[in-house]
């Protein structure tokens, strides 16, 4: 694991309620994440989850996140995008990409086209997580 992503999941697990709950719902789950640090690009995208894969009855899902400045900024951009992961966790019906597509056009807003013409989705539930995480960030005293 990349030393970085986990420093990430280690404080914002200690730190934030509402990400450690995130991250035990995916856990409890079949889907595995693979998460990746990424730099900046023209995209604009500062994270995103993508379907990876389907064998036997584990599923693959793949995490890139940029690397922001700020530390609590990156915890939440995890956490908003392993609430992602845990939608999909929780749909077994999503098993490809197309199931992928279809669960984000059901429970997404959206879709809006990015920069680069790919299709991009966001969900309530990861933006309130994102404002969740960050609320209890700023209001630890874990150091982070």
């Amino acid at each position: 694991m990349d030393p970085w992503i986990e420093g990430l999941l280690v404080s914002g697990y200690a730190a934030s309620p509402t990400f450690k709950a995130i991250v035990d719902r995916v856990q409890r789950s079949d889907v595995i994440v693979h998460v990746e640090p990424r730099m900046a690009d023209r995209a604009g995208v500062a994270g995103m989850l993508r379907f990876v894969g389907h064998a036997g009855s584990v599923r693959y899902l793949r995490v890139t996140i940029v690397i922001p400045s700020a530390r609590h900024a990156a915890i939440a951009l995890l956490g908003h995008e392993l609430e992602h992961a845990s939608e999909v966790a929780a749909d077994a019906s999503v098993v490809d990409r197309d199931s992928f597509e279809l669960l984000y056009l059901r429970i997404g807003d959206g879709p809006c086209r990015g920069t680069t013409g790919a299709r991009r989705y966001d969900t309530k539930a990861a933006r309130e997580a994102t404002r969740q995480i960050l609320a209890e960030l700023h209001g630890s005293r874990a150091g982070i």
